[in-house]
């Protein structure tokens, strides 16, 4: 009878008979011009929040004198307000969320919905409740670094079921607590880059971002103290079926995906198997745990890459109070997000703004910032209750209970004292992922972006990688090549950092259908022990994400020097040419002195003449006594080992230009495959030149045998495809010795 009475209601407001009135109804009207307007981004929505959510209420038939009303509301307020267990205060009664009704247009006609259908409106993410951080993922397929998965559902409506009137005795009232995480959707409308001292500060407009609600925050707290429980993955041998039976046992909310119908998760573990087994008899399917997640675009004020959550809370939250002392505006004018990642311990803190359309706080937060750091040094300075981290007279309050244990003001006051009052303008910051993708010619320009990449990866002190390298996948993916492939020393040659260069044309990773398969190949790959780094193209064109990036690569490749340098000394991106041709390389200076020859500063100049499409003569190389040393500009730390040579030919091109000066180590440590090597041959010449040094990619095939390994052949494959390879044979594997790896092309200009 509730739900006939709610679709004949919907049915006429459809038709334009029946709409509600503003004592029914909170929040945004649908049918007025200027609330639609707010709703849409055109204007600030004062007082028009978007209440796209709604909560339908059903008043019992004995209740005399109360009639069923709805409750919007804008979907990150449903995100928290709406799930089972939540009890929900209005008009007088109390309500709980019992029915949700999933939005189900996407869904295939003619028959029922299995699993896999399910798939695209009810995505998994692999939770790291750890480090509070969540990634979508293929069903089955978390990472080593998580473990837990948990399918979510977009926030929908639901009917509030009554429960009780309010008594006047009621002194209290209950608020489920819930742990909601978050994750930016890779889209921005642009903005402006700041530096707060050392710290990158970024004003984005039209932020997307996902909230994802894991859980009732008791659970979700529960499991983050006891640690996540081992299980094996479900449908794997070892699983036997349970797995998909008790992979939410604390994670999400117990909902059946089939009719919407819930119990609380603070139920006792009795009912929650009645409603188990109810369901699975009546619907065909066993109720799991399940979140919500709710998508919003919103202004954000944020710091990225900030050390850990307790900073990044403790922060935001004291620049809130000191906005709602200096600002005309409310404490929950502006929300809080800190964002964790689920393979590395550093958080991006948001201070985003609900309010459709923007109300312009942000704005006058930047414009005010001394003020409000000010007020906010002076909240986490001095508490009236002398508390050791925090308490509620200075950062706790009622809306933040859920990261009250997250709340230090001693960390907060010592980064506000360190990063000082000013915030000064760095850049401007590029439109991400237009709403539309470029049509005809206007295709993004892809290859002159790798171009970009790879220069800004040498600027940086990376090197040269390795490129063109295929990792065999399964076979309905078959095998992705990344953009390029680091491994550090302690990898092993099936193992290392892929990174992917995207780009939003239409034909490539902005097509939908692209988009899709990509996430499942690099999901594949990083289960197979590679860690990805993704980077939109437009990307390459704002500092600090190339910073996060190029931090996280440093990071993978246990590199800590680069990784604060990079951020530190940002020479690498801000010195290369506006136009995207070749970065300044680092230039070459003769030693003229003892006294100038620190043994960190120069490395000799070998004068081979290592041809990159030949072979050179080992008899030519002189004596050490005679090597020329040459200071060398670059960000690399130079050790013994290393040497300069200049490498003449176009078999490399375009990595190594033809006369190009290239900084060597030797020895090679570690796995040969995919490393750009430069190769003797002791046994022979090549034919057309009787010359036996060569600089090519090194690429080997092995096999197992009683002894061990050993190699079946050999190639030396140059990367301009207008030269051949040089293959060699098994028997020929003592006639060849790799002498050094490339470290770094240095440029074609010689010594001075």
């Amino acid at each position: 009878e509730a739900l006939f009475r709610r679709c004949d209601r919907l049915v006429k407001r459809l038709k334009g008979t029946d709409r509600r009135s503003r004592r029914q109804a909170e929040g945004h009207d649908d049918v007025n011009t200027f609330s639609v307007l707010a709703a849409e981004g055109f204007l600030p929505g004062y007082g028009l929040e978007v209440g796209s959510v709604v909560g339908w209420a059903e008043i019992p038939f004995w209740r005399t004198g109360a009639m069923d009303f709805s409750l919007p509301r804008p979907p990150a307020t449903a995100l928290r307000e709406y799930v089972p267990g939540n009890l929900i205060y209005a008009n007088g009664h109390r309500f709980v969320a019992r029915r949700f009704h999933r939005d189900l247009d996407g869904a295939p006609s003619g028959g029922s919905r299995t699993s896999g259908e399910d798939r695209a409106d009810m995505p998994f993410y692999e939770v790291s409740v750890q480090r509070e951080a969540v990634r979508e993922t293929r069903w089955g397929e978390a990472s080593s670094l998580s473990g837990t998965l948990l399918r979510t559902m977009a926030v929908c409506d639901a009917d509030l079921i009554h429960t009780s009137h309010i008594s006047d005795e009621e002194d209290l009232r209950f608020q489920l607590g819930v742990a909601i995480y978050g994750t930016e959707l890779g889209q921005h409308g642009g903005g402006r880059a700041f530096r707060w001292g050392p710290q990158p500060v970024q004003l984005r407009r039209g932020v997307r971002l996902r909230l994802v609600n894991v859980g009732a925050g008791s659970a979700v707290e529960s499991l983050r103290q006891g640690g996540a429980r081992e299980a094996p993955s479900p449908g794997s041998p070892a699983d036997g079926g349970g797995a998909q039976e008790r992979r939410h046992s604390e994670l999400g909310y117990p909902v059946c995906t089939v009719c919407g119908q819930s119990v609380s998760p603070l139920a006792s573990e009795r009912q929650r198997e009645q409603f188990r087994t109810t369901h699975a008899e009546r619907c065909g399917r066993a109720p799991d745990g399940v979140g919500f997640h709710a998508d919003v675009t919103a202004d954000a004020l944020s710091l990225p890459a900030c050390d850990g959550p307790e900073a990044a809370y403790s922060v935001l939250e004291a620049l809130r109070i000191g906005a709602a002392q200096v600002l005309d505006m409310h404490l929950d004018d502006l929300q809080v997000l800190v964002i964790g990642h689920v393979d590395r311990d550093e958080v991006d803190a948001l201070l985003w703004d609900p309010m459709p359309g923007g109300s312009g706080l942000l704005d006058q937060l930047c414009e005010r910032f001394e003020e409000v750091v000010h007020v906010a040094r002076e909240v986490a300075g001095t508490c009236p209750g002398r508390c050791e981290s925090s308490c509620i007279d200075c950062l706790q309050s009622f809306r933040n209970a859920w990261y009250h244990r997250r709340l230090d003001r001693a960390a907060a006051h010592e980064r506000l004292d360190r990063w000082g009052r000013r915030l000064s303008f760095d850049h401007e910051i590029p439109r991400q992922q237009p709403d539309a993708p470029p049509s005809g010619d206007h295709a993004a320009p892809v290859n002159d972006a790798e171009i970009k990449l790879r220069h800004l990866l040498l600027a940086a002190g990376f090197g040269e990688g390795v490129r063109g390298e295929q990792i065999r996948l399964d076979r309905t993916l078959g095998t992705t090549t990344p953009d390029v492939i680091y491994r550090g020393d302690d990898h092993d040659p099936d193992e290392g950092v892929c990174i992917y260069l995207d780009g939003l044309s239409r034909h490539l990773h902005g097509n939908p259908e692209t988009a899709e398969r990509d996430r499942d190949i690099r999901t594949s790959v990083r289960n197979r022990g590679y860690e990805v780094i993704e980077i939109a193209a437009n990307e390459l064109d704002d500092e600090d994400a190339m910073v996060r990036h190029f931090r996280r690569l440093a990071n993978y490749l246990s590199l800590p020097d680069v990784r604060t340098r990079v951020r530190e000394d940002r020479s690498w991106f801000r010195d290369r040419t506006t136009s995207g041709a070749a970065a300044p390389r680092p230039r070459l200076r003769l030693v003229a002195s003892e006294a100038d020859a620190r043994e960190d500063t120069w490395v000799p100049l070998v004068p081979l003449a290592a041809a990159a499409g030949a072979f050179g003569d080992p008899h030519a190389v002189p004596d050490e006594a005679e090597w020329e040393r040459v200071s060398v500009e670059t960000s690399r730390a130079l050790r013994p080992g290393m040497f300069l040579a200049r490498v003449v030919g176009r078999s490399m091109e375009p990595g190594i230009p033809d006369g190009s000066y290239c900084l060597f180590a030797s020895p090679v440590t570690g796995s040969r495959q995919g490393r750009t090597v430069l190769v003797q041959l002791r046994d022979g010449v090549d034919p057309d030149t009787g010359q036996r040094f060569t600089v090519k990619r090194y690429r080997s095939e092995r096999t197992a045998d009683a002894d061990g390994w050993r190699h079946v052949r050999i190639t030396l494959e140059p990367t301009n495809p207008d030269f051949e390879p040089i293959e060699l044979a098994a028997d020929d594997e003592e006639s060849v010795a790799v002498v050094a790896e490339l470290v770094e092309v240095i440029g074609t200009q010689g010594p001075e």
